[in-house]
């Protein structure tokens, strides 16, 4: 997803008097699109080397603290493990998974209270944009966010996976 559904982190930098950088992945939202690319090209080595490059770019690297969501977890786990950086301060791990194998299986059991149309569609994933969106949207209203109306910068952030299929939407803050 892109950045924007996190937008609530920057009141940490006017609250806590801490910056905040919030960044679009390499292949998601603003950040470079890379087409037609093997599956190999797309390795947690690619992305810890994009974390690296941002943090020397902002030159950060001597101390800083790093927030990892869902997928992101994984990232910055995975970045503390491999490069060890003297400056990270704090690594906070929110929402991410530490098991992909018992992620799945949870992901399984909750997938099971839903109709039989909701779960089709979350099987049928990016092969079927329209109807993953639609299933999407029924699964995080009771496992993601359960704000009513949804958050703009989630709709957004949603929207952003699904626009480019027509006029799927996975969701709208009316």
């Amino acid at each position: 997803m892109t950045h924007d559904y996190l937008l609530p982190f920057a009141d940490i930098a006017i609250n806590g008097a801490s910056p905040v950088i919030l960044y679009d992945q390499i292949g998601n939202g603003k950040s470079t699109h890379v087409d037609k690319k093997p599956t190999s090209f797309w390795s947690i080595d690619l992305f810890v080397s994009e974390l690296v490059n941002l943090i020397d770019y902002f030159q950060i690297h001597y101390s800083f603290s790093l927030v990892g969501h869902s997928w992101g977890g994984i990232l910055a786990s995975e970045f503390a493990v491999q490069k060890q950086p003297e400056g990270l301060k704090r690594l906070v791990l929110t929402d991410s998974l530490a098991s992909s194998e018992l992620w799945e299986k949870s992901n399984m059991q909750l997938m099971k209270e839903f109709p039989e149309d909701v779960q089709e569609g979350l099987l049928a994933g990016m092969s079927d944009p329209p109807r993953y969106a639609a299933a999407l949207s029924v699964y995080y209203a009771v496992h993601g966010c359960r704000v009513v109306p949804l958050p703009e910068e989630h709709v957004y952030s949603l929207n952003a996976v699904f626009g480019p299929h027509g006029d799927t939407t996975v969701a709208s803050t009316k």
